[in-house]
C-alpha cells in the first residue's frame, strides 16, 4: 500500500510509531496520573459510589462538670479527600515521567530479548514454505533501528537504562536479521527511495533530539 500511494515504509512507520508510542501514551499518562488530570477517579468504580470512603470512628468524652458520657463520630477519611481532590499539578511532570520511563523501559526490554529472536523463528517457518527465492527489503530492520535510536535520543538523559537496553535492541535485531538471511537464503533488496528516506530518517531523529533538549529541563525540575 505505502509503494503504491507513494509513501515510504519507513516514513509510515516513523509516523505510526509517533502516534502510537509517544503522542498516545503521554496524552493518557497526562490524563490519568495523580499529579496531573486525576483521570483514574472517573473511571473507578468506588469512586462513582457515594460514600465509599468515608471513615469515622465513635469518640467518647465525658465532661467532668456532668459526668454524663458523651459519644460522637469523628470522620478521618473522607469520600471528597480519595476522589475529589484537586490535581497536584507540582507532580504532573514527574508522574508522566515516572510512568513512561516504567513502560518504555519493558518495551526496549522485550524489543531487545523477545521480538528480535520471534521473528527470526517466524521468519524460518515462513519462508521455508515458499518454493521459489522471495525478495525482502530493509524496512523492518531500518524501523527497528530507528525505534531504538529515537528513545536512546529522546529519554536516554532522564532515564540512563534505556540506553544500553537501545544498543541491545539494535545489536539483536542485526544479528537477528543476519542469521535470518544466512538460513532462509532470502535476498535482501534496497529500496529504490532509500536515498531520499534516509534524508527524512535524519530529520526526524533531528527533531527527536530536540524534543529531548525541551524535556529533559522539565525531567530534572
Amino acid at each position: 500500500v505505502c509503494r503504491r500511494s507513494g509513501v515510504s515504509p519507513i516514513v509510515s512507520q516513523m509516523v505510526g510509531r509517533t502516534l502510537v508510542v509517544w503522542v498516545v501514551p503521554m496524552c493518557a499518562s497526562i490524563l490519568m496520573a495523580d499529579g496531573c488530570f486525576r483521570g483514574w477517579a472517573t473511571w473507578w468504580n468506588p469512586c462513582q459510589q457515594t460514600g465509599a470512603f468515608d471513615v469515622s470512628i465513635p469518640v467518647t468524652i465525658q465532661p467532668t462538670f456532668t459526668g454524663i458520657p458523651v459519644t460522637f463520630h469523628t470522620q478521618i477519611v473522607g469520600h471528597k479527600s480519595v476522589c475529589g481532590s484537586p490535581p497536584a499539578w507540582g507532580r504532573c511532570t514527574r508522574d508522566v515521567f515516572g510512568n513512561l520511563a516504567t513502560l518504555y523501559t519493558r518495551k526496549m526490554m522485550l524489543s531487545a530479548f523477545q521480538v528480535p529472536f520471534l521473528r527470526l523463528v517466524m521468519d524460518i517457518f515462513w519462508y521455508k514454505t515458499l518454493s521459489q527465492d522471495v525478495e525482502r527489503g530493509l524496512e523492518d530492520l531500518v524501523g527497528t533501528q530507528i525505534a531504538a535510536v529515537d528513545f536512546a535520543l529522546v529519554l536516554g538523559c532522564a532515564f540512563p537504562a534505556l540506553v544500553p537496553l537501545c544498543a541491545a535492541a539494535i545489536l539483536t535485531s542485526a544479528i537477528c536479521q543476519r542469521l535470518s538471511e544466512h538460513i532462509c537464503k532470502y535476498q535482501v533488496v534496497q529500496p529504490q527511495s532509500f536515498a531520499q528516506t534516509k534524508w527524512e530518517v535524519a530529520l526526524y531523529l533531528m527533531l527527536s533530539h530536540m524534543v529531548q533538549c525541551i524535556l529533559l529541563p522539565l525531567a530534572i525540575s
